[in-house]
């Protein structure tokens, strides 16, 4: 997992034909832009995403700023869209705010397919890291996950998004 800076910027669209081509390429200039969605540019640090938000706030373009979670190979869900994009260069992220993220510790192979069934409607997307499963669900499910795990006598380990680093 790594935590990417996501910078959401106005786009005029009175501007003339090539206006967004070419104000890309003077944020190009400013900062490393390492993926985007629509008006939504990505970048890979924090010292890179300042810069970039104080230079689209001269522009009167700074509409928002968010923490996303780069997926390395996902499993997405139905409700994956609902907290997430697909970019430009084909990758997954997921809105940091919205999600918590856990990993199954322990219980038979019985207990932990089982609850992973209960589980299934509530997962926005499955990544898998070094052959370790990550499920994610909505941040409001923890307490949901962890009676589900309960119920189902397996151990759950909820990952703390907040320790994630700008490097792999």
């Amino acid at each position: 997992m790594l935590l990417r800076f996501g910078l959401e910027m106005s786009i005029v669209k009175e501007k003339l034909p090539g206006y967004t081509a070419t104000l890309i390429k003077e944020v190009a200039s400013i900062a490393t832009i390492i993926d985007r969605d629509e008006q939504l540019l990505l970048v890979a640090t924090a010292k890179e995403a300042l810069e970039l938000q104080d230079y689209l706030i001269t522009k009167n373009l700074f509409e928002d700023f968010f923490l996303l979670i780069e997926l390395h190979n996902p499993e997405t869900k139905e409700t994956f869209y609902d907290y997430g994009i697909h970019s430009l260069q084909e990758k997954d992220y997921l809105f940091l705010e919205m999600v918590s993220v856990f990993t199954i510790e322990s219980g038979t192979k019985e207990q932990i397919e089982m609850s992973l069934y209960q589980f299934e409607e509530h997962l926005i997307c499955i990544d898998t890291l070094e052959s370790k499963k990550y499920y994610y669900v909505d941040r409001n499910f923890i307490e949901l996950v962890n009676k589900i795990a309960q119920a189902y006598d397996i151990e759950v380990s909820f990952f703390d998004l907040d320790k994630l680093s700008e490097k792999d």
